[in-house]
C-alpha cells in the first residue's frame, strides 16, 4: 500500500511539473522575448537532448544492476533545481541565456519522466505491485488542476511564476523520490542482473518493437508540437491563457477516467487497447481542427482518454510482456523517449510554420503526419508479438 502512495507522489508532483514547465513553455519564452521560430528551435533541442541523455541513461542502467534508478534520477532532479533557481534571475533580462536554461530544464524533466518508467519496471521485477495506471491517473489529474491554477496565476501575476512553481514541485518530488529509493534498497533481492546486450544488439532483437517506434515517433510528432503550441491553437479562436489552462484541465481528467477504466479492464487485453489508444490519436487531432470555437474543443479533447489516456499506460505493460527484464531500462526508455525523437524535427518546422502559416493549415499537416505513425505501430506491435510467441 505504502509503496503505491510514494509511486503516485511521484507521478503526481512529477505530473504537476510538466503542467507548468511544459504547457506555459510557449507563453513563458514568448513573454522573455522569443519568436515563434527561436520557442520551436528551443523546444526541438530539447526533445533530441533528452532523447539522447535518456538512452544514454538507461544503457547504462542495464548494464550496472547496482545503480539504483533513484539516484540517477535524483541528481537529475537536483539539476532542475538550480536550473529554476537560476531562471528567476534571468527572466525577461537576459533572453538567450533564459531561452537555454529552459531548453535544460524540459531536457532534464523529460530524462526523469523516463526514469520514473524505469522504476516502475524494477518494482514490478522486485515483485512489488504497483497500481501504474491508477498512479499516472492521479498524475493526469494533478496535471489538469495545476494547469487551471497556472493559467489564472499567469494571468494575476506574470509568467515569472513559472520558475517558482517549478522549485516547489521539485522540491516535493525530491522527497518522495527518497521514499521510493529506501523501500527499493530494502528489496534488493530483486534487482536485475547485468545485461550484456548494448542498444544496437537489442534493437536488433526486436525489430517489431522498433517498428512500433518509429511509428509513434511519427504520432508523436505531431501530438507534442500541438502541446508546444496549443497557446495558438487557442488564441486562433478566442481564448487566452486562462483558457489554455481549462482546457487541460478537461483534457487531463478524461485521462483520468479512461487510465481508472484501463486498470479494471486491461487483464488480457493490453495490445488491443494499446492499438485503440494508436489509432484515435489522429481522429482527436482532426477533431481539433475541425474545432471553430473553445466549446467545440472541450468536445474535441473527450477524444483524449481514447487516445493518450489508453496509450500511456498500456505502453508501459506492453514493453514489461514483450522486453525481457534485462532490457527493462533500454525498453521502457526508447518507449518513452521516442516521441522526443518525432518532435525534434517537428518542432523546428512548425515553429518556422506558426510564423508564416495559418493556424489550420498546421493542424491539416498534424493529422496527415499522426495518420502516417499508426499503421506503423500496428505492423509492428504485431511483429513483436509474433517474435515473442516463436521464441516462447
Amino acid at each position: 500500500m505504502k509503496e503505491n502512495i510514494y509511486y503516485s507522489f511521484l507521478q503526481i508532483f512529477y505530473w504537476g511539473e510538466s503542467a507548468i514547465v511544459f504547457v506555459f513553455s510557449g507563453l513563458f519564452l514568448q513573454s522573455s522575448g522569443l519568436s515563434n521560430s527561436s520557442i520551436g528551435i528551443l523546444l526541438a533541442l530539447a526533445n533530441i537532448f533528452s532523447f539522447i541523455l535518456s538512452n544514454v541513461i538507461a544503457d547504462y542502467l542495464d548494464k550496472h544492476a547496482n545503480i539504483a534508478t533513484n539516484n540517477i534520477a535524483s541528481q537529475l532532479l537536483l539539476l532542475e533545481l538550480i536550473v529554476s533557481i537560476v531562471l528567476i534571475f534571468t527572466y525577461k533580462s537576459h533572453t538567450f541565456v533564459t531561452g537555454f536554461l529552459y531548453m535544460l530544464l524540459i531536457t532534464q524533466m523529460f530524462t526523469v519522466g523516463m526514469l520514473y518508467n524505469k522504476l516502475y519496471a524494477d518494482l514490478s521485477a522486485s515483485e512489488i505491485y504497483i497500481n501504474y495506471s491508477l498512479s499516472r491517473g492521479l498524475g493526469s489529474f494533478s496535471f489538469a488542476v495545476v494547469s487551471v491554477f497556472m493559467g489564472w496565476l499567469i494571468e494575476k501575476c506574470s509568467c515569472v511564476t513559472v520558475p517558482y512553481a517549478a522549485v516547489f514541485v521539485i522540491l516535493i518530488q525530491t522527497v518522495s523520490l527518497k521514499l521510493i529509493g529506501n523501500i527499493k534498497r530494502c528489496l534488493s533481492a530483486g534487482a536485475l542482473k547485468i545485461n550484456p546486450n548494448n542498444m544496437h544488439s537489442f534493437l536488433g532483437k526486436n525489430p517489431g518493437f522498433c517498428i512500433l517506434l518509429i511509428g509513434i515517433a511519427f504520432i508523436f510528432a505531431a501530438a507534442n508540437v500541438l502541446n508546444s503550441f496549443y497557446y495558438l491553437i487557442i488564441e486562433n479562436i478566442g481564448g487566452n491563457s486562462s483558457t489554455l489552462g481549462n482546457v487541460k484541465f478537461f483534457v487531463s481528467i478524461s485521462e483520468l477516467i479512461m487510465m481508472f477504466v484501463y486498470s479494471r479492464i486491461k487483464t488480457g487485453r493490453i495490445s488491443l487497447l494499446l492499438k485503440i489508444g494508436l489509432v484515435f490519436f489522429p481522429i482527436k487531432l482532426l477533431a481539433i481542427y475541425l474545432s471553430d470555437s473553445v466549446s467545440e474543443l472541450y468536445i474535441a479533447n473527450l477524444l483524449q482518454g481514447l487516445s493518450f489516456g489508453l496509450y500511456t499506460p498500456a505502453l508501459v505493460d506492453w514493453v514489461i510482456q514483450v522486453i525481457p527484464n534485462t532490457d527493462s531500462g533500454k525498453g521502457q526508455s526508447l518507449a518513452t523517449s521516442i516521441t522526443q525523437l518525432g518532435t525534434f524535427i517537428s518542432t523546428i518546422v512548425f515553429g518556422f510554420l506558426f510564423d508564416g502559416k495559418s493556424v489550420n493549415t498546421c493542424l491539416v499537416l498534424m493529422v496527415v503526419i499522426s495518420m502516417i505513425g499508426v499503421p506503423l505501430g500496428m505492423i509492428g506491435i504485431r511483429k513483436q508479438e509474433s517474435l515473442i510467441q516463436k521464441s516462447t
